[in-house]
């Protein structure tokens, strides 16, 4: 999302492959968020006022159609606390950025909180790929 329609064009040429993606051109406060949104990504956007009614409407969108949601935040430095303070879970963070992947209050996939430690292997090993910084030249086994 973004104010600018010219970013907005640029936005839909490049995800022109990604039919699950949608960019949309709004001002972010006033936006409504749909009731299918599961997902949110953030690149420190706001000003603080404007990024704490953005998680309002999207806790008034959960409340009125409880889903999974998950927000990635990129350079999380203002609004870290606030997400904790309204429900959000800390899953993952990564000190290259950093970006940290927070859960929705109440996500549940299949009675399963996804702030929940993973059970599979594959799922451990990306959540390393997350906490751990990767050198050059090594990998890290499983």
């Amino acid at each position: 999302m973004d104010l600018s329609p010219w970013v907005g064009r640029l936005a839909r040429h490049t995800l022109r492959r990604r039919p699950r993606v949608r960019f949309e051109v709004a001002n972010a406060a006033e936006w409504p968020i749909p009731a299918d949104l599961t997902f949110a990504f953030f690149y420190n956007p706001f000003p603080n006022s404007v990024f704490e009614q953005v998680i309002e409407n999207v806790l008034e969108s959960l409340r009125r159609h409880p889903r999974g949601f998950r927000i990635v935040y990129r350079r999380p430095h203002r609004m870290h606390a606030y997400l904790l303070e309204h429900g959000f879970t800390l899953i993952r963070q990564s000190d290259s950025g950093p970006t940290n992947l927070y859960s929705g209050p109440h996500s549940q996939v299949n009675g399963v909180r996804e702030s929940d430690p993973p059970r599979r292997r594959r799922e451990t090993r990306d959540r390393r790929a997350w906490t751990q910084p990767r050198v050059k030249g090594t990998r890290t086994r499983p």
